[in-house]
């Protein structure tokens, strides 16, 4: 089963995209009220990035399943490492083109997708057997709502480390986000074997509000005073989600993962500019950096208030989903013209 025959997951992470767009120029370009600027960054950081790592794990378990009928373990293991090790390189790429005042080795979430993608091989053949998925499980729920009982001693570990350290746990650490890539995969096993995926995504919705709502009613107590466990983490400078926050997090991931499915799969609606941004997004990820941070904000030094923010992050993703469109054409292109290469190259 592949995931590419799935609009759906192509659907949702161009919600993804559309999330770190109005995250990112929030972060950028916004010049209104300060208020209005923070709440889109934290509403939309809790959730762009986070669908991502999710589909990291679910697509894995589905591409999995379809490339065991036909190559060996040593190819499957290849395959997997050796895309890994090319999401890593452009991580550099992307330092070096967007982040050149940082270090080149500074981690971001494609190091982390990249090295996640490694770390998930064993648990991809792990996942086969049952006890093997309560294992999975139980790790990914430990490494998400157990961080902080670890914090003090690896956010020191981070900050005194001089390479891996800076590499793989910095920005989107290894530790805890590698637990959200665990349980894509734990849910993408759960759709491959489901016969029922109606069944399967009443679940899926089911538990997200349960997530959802334990979130807002741990807000309440907190402010009545009341004591919950809602703290979120600095770690080595970057925003890490708490658990209470991961609730929200999670709940949030698996609602608008279940209303993709329902939007695409169930009642088939048009939505092609958001397929195209999920079909393209990783060349989009490279594109709306250098021209949204490079040129508009630090060179051009572009400031918009709170209506003019809206109307330019239309405009900018109509214009993304137009980059996406000529980026497909000129796939398809040389896919008709140069196939015997394709499919070496994709083999």
């Amino acid at each position: 089963m592949s995931d590419s025959r799935l609009k759906f997951l192509d659907g949702l992470r161009g919600v993804a995209i559309v999330l770190m767009v109005f995250n990112h120029t929030a972060r950028w370009l916004f010049g209104g009220d300060p208020l209005l600027g923070n709440t889109i960054i934290y509403f939309t950081v809790s959730l762009s990035a986070p669908i991502f790592l999710f589909l990291v794990g679910f697509c894995l378990e589905l591409s999995f399943m379809g490339a065991r009928k036909n190559l060996t373990k040593r190819q499957l293991i290849s395959k997997y490492l050796g895309r890994g090790l090319v999401i890593i390189l452009l991580g550099y790429l992307f330092n070096f083109l967007v982040f050149a005042d940082d270090s080149i080795l500074a981690g971001k979430v494609l190091h982390c997708i990249g090295a996640a993608i490694i770390l998930a091989i064993p648990f991809l053949y792990w996942s086969e057997r049952e006890g093997g998925r309560l294992v999975i499980l139980a790790l990914a729920l430990l490494l998400l709502f157990g961080f902080g009982l670890v914090f003090p001693i690896f956010s020191a570990w981070v900050e005194a480390s001089d390479i891996i350290g800076k590499i793989f746990f910095s920005d989107f650490s290894l530790v805890p986000w590698f637990g959200l890539v665990l349980l894509g995969l734990i849910w993408g096993r759960a759709f491959i074997v489901s016969t029922d995926k109606q069944k399967f995504f009443s679940v899926v919705a089911t538990i997200g509000w349960l997530l959802v709502g334990l979130f807002f009613f741990g807000r309440i107590f907190f402010i009545f005073g009341l004591p919950v466990w809602v703290g979120n983490y600095n770690l080595n400078g970057h925003w890490v989600p708490g658990p209470m926050t991961w609730l929200w997090v999670i709940g949030g991931v698996l609602l608008i993962f279940r209303w993709a499915y329902s939007w695409w799969e169930q009642k088939n609606k048009p939505t092609a500019g958001l397929v195209i941004l999920g079909q393209t997004s990783l060349l989009l990820y490279f594109l709306h950096h250098l021209v949204g941070l490079s040129l508009l904000s630090q060179h051009w030094q572009w400031r918009f208030g709170n209506w003019s923010y809206w109307w330019f992050n239309l405009l900018f993703i109509i214009l993304l989903v137009g980059a996406g469109r000529v980026w497909l054409a000129f796939k398809y292109f040389f896919k008709k013209h140069y196939q015997k290469q394709w499919l070496i190259w994709n083999k």
